[in-house]
């Protein structure tokens, strides 16, 4: 619980900031960046909320935020969903791989009940993912702002995607 504390700090300064500047539109072009899957609207103690309190309360994640809550401990379920052709660009961690366009009939492989990133290639494919998601029912949802191509440019390391 210590570790959720201290990461909260550590985020406190993104919680006030956005999306980054050159981060892709989603694909309906609404840039709302106040939606979230983590529930902002409870005001209790920090210390009783789950592993999902290491990621911001923002549906956008650095590369740098997702590096810090993963090596703090966050229990997240990574969620590939880039198309199968960027593979080659690698995997963060042992991420489970679903094609965007194959998540709604594969939503069985992915746990309702788990803290999930999203990521894709750079963010758009995400969007969509996040969507078919959120629609289904889950709600402990980030997506990686920038994508892969973010994480690769941060010095970020990658996983052969498996």
């Amino acid at each position: 619980m210590k570790t959720i504390s201290v990461l909260l700090l550590f985020f406190a300064p993104a919680l006030l900031g956005g999306r980054c500047a050159d981060s892709p539109s989603p694909p309906d072009g609404d840039s709302d960046t106040s939606a979230t899957g983590a529930d902002t609207s409870s005001s209790e103690d920090e210390d009783s909320n789950s592993e999902t309190a290491s990621l911001p309360a923002q549906k956008f994640v650095s590369p740098d935020q997702l590096s810090a809550a993963l090596e703090g401990g966050a229990d997240l379920l990574l969620l590939n969903v880039a198309d199968v052709e960027f593979y080659e660009l690698g995997c963060i961690g042992e991420s489970l791989l679903i094609p965007w366009d194959q998540l709604p009939d594969r939503l069985t492989e992915v746990s309702v009940d788990a803290d999930i990133l999203i990521y894709c290639r750079r963010g758009v494919r995400s969007e969509s993912a996040f969507t078919t998601l959120q629609e289904s029912g889950y709600t402990s949802l980030w997506i990686l702002d920038g994508g892969i191509d973010a994480w690769t440019a941060a010095g970020l390391p990658t996983t052969p995607c498996q």
